[in-house]
């Protein structure tokens, strides 16, 4: 097991989601066609997370903020000892679509029905600016005097 996912559960969750494509960062032999592995020498896993409707993960402040960014998804399986997962936990969902997925499901590779719940989740009511660089580029010209 690599990237916390199991071969077999990434294998059943795609066999069992036919109509979704799912996208691993980790080679599963005999995978489904809708199964594909990204290469290590290929696009960033933030250019390809722009193309997707959500990301299965667990809930750390590196995916929550690019899911938010992005506008995608975020299924989450349970995790313990992470001081962070409760503040993503309570202030995520004010930004991005969030669910949880139990542990025995996730594990199994059971993702159909809770990715379905995910999607069909409103959007969210608050939209969390992603310009930070233009604002400290900004901020530096003003403070040279250049703005």
């Amino acid at each position: 097991m690599r990237g916390g996912v199991d071969e077999a559960a990434l294998r059943r969750a795609a066999e069992t989601s036919a109509d979704v494509l799912f996208f691993a960062g980790q080679r599963v032999p005999d995978a489904p066609a809708n199964l594909r592995t990204l290469a290590a020498d290929g696009p960033a896993f933030t250019d390809v997370l722009a193309a997707c409707d959500a990301a299965v993960a667990k809930v750390g402040y590196g995916i929550v903020s690019d899911c938010i960014a992005n506008g995608v998804g975020l299924l989450h399986p349970p995790r313990t000892g992470f001081r962070e997962d409760a503040i993503s936990l309570r202030e995520g969902p004010r930004y991005l679509r969030m669910r949880g997925i139990g542990r025995e499901d996730f594990e199994a590779g059971n993702w159909g029905e809770d990715l379905t719940a995910l999607l069909a989740q409103p959007a969210p009511r608050e939209r969390m600016r992603t310009d930070g660089d233009e604002v400290i580029a900004g901020r530096l010209l003003e403070r040279l005097g250049r703005a």
